[in-house]
C-alpha cells in the first residue's frame, strides 16, 4: 500500500510540473510585443522610488533598473569610495572601467531596449568617421516610464559630472578633475549619440 501511495504521489507531481511546462510554452520568446520583464514587481516599484516616480508605466524594469545601476555606480565610486580610500590609482581605475562598462551597455543594449534607438561610429575607407543610426520600427513594446529614466539619466550624468568638475578645479584638485574628465568625455559621447540618432530617427 506504501509503495502504491508513492507512485500515486510521483504520478501526481509529473502531471503538475508537465502542466506548468505547457503554460510557460504558451508565451513565445520572440513575441515582441510581450515585454521583456515587465512581471518583475520587485524591480519596478524599487525602481519607481529610486527615480521618484519617474519609472511609472515602464516595461522593462529589470533593464532600466541595470542601467540606472552601471550609470549611477562611477558616481558613488567617486563620492563615497573616494573618500575612504587613499589609492588614486585604484579609484581612477574603478571610476575609468565603470565608465567604460556604462558607455558600452548604455550605447548597445539599454539605448535598444528603453527607446528603440542604437547608434555607432564607423570609419570609411577613405578615413572619414561617419555616424550610423538604427532606429527599431515597432516601438510598441517600449513604456513611456522606460523613456523617462534613459532620458533622465542619460542628461543627468553629464550635468552632474560637469558639476563635480567645477567643483575640483574651483577647489584646485586638478588630479580629480582628470578622473572626472574621463567619466564626463565618455557620458557625453554617449549623450551626442543618442540626439543624433533620435533627430534621424
Amino acid at each position: 500500500e506504501s509503495v502504491r501511495r508513492y507512485e500515486e504521489r510521483a504520478r501526481s507531481s509529473r502531471r503538475r510540473q508537465t502542466k506548468r511546462m505547457s503554460d510557460a510554452a504558451r508565451v513565445p520568446l520572440s513575441d515582441p510585443s510581450a515585454p521583456m520583464d515587465a512581471s518583475d514587481g520587485s524591480s519596478s516599484t524599487m525602481l519607481n522610488v529610486v527615480t521618484c516616480g519617474c519609472a511609472t508605466n515602464a516595461r522593462h524594469p529589470r533593464t532600466a533598473a541595470f542601467y540606472v545601476l552601471l550609470q549611477s555606480a562611477p558616481l558613488v565610486t567617486y563620492l563615497v569610495v573616494a573618500a575612504f580610500v587613499e589609492s588614486f590609482v585604484f579609484v581612477f581605475v574603478c571610476i575609468v572601467v565603470l565608465s567604460s562598462m556604462a558607455f558600452y551597455v548604455t550605447k548597445n543594449v539599454s539605448g535598444r531596449i528603453l527607446v528603440g534607438l542604437r547608434w555607432w561610429n564607423e570609419i570609411k575607407e577613405s578615413g572619414e568617421s561617419a555616424w550610423v543610426f538604427e532606429s527599431k520600427e515597432d516601438v510598441s513594446s517600449i513604456g513611456s516610464g522606460d523613456r523617462r529614466i534613459f532620458w533622465l539619466f542619460l542628461w543627468g550624468v553629464p550635468t552632474a559630472w560637469s558639476v563635480l568638475l567645477l567643483e575640483a578645479l574651483f577647489s584646485f584638485k586638478f588630479q580629480w578633475g582628470l578622473v572626472i574628465l574621463v567619466a564626463l568625455v565618455l557620458a557625453i559621447a554617449n549623450l551626442i549619440g543618442y540626439i543624433k540618432c533620435k533627430k534621424s530617427a
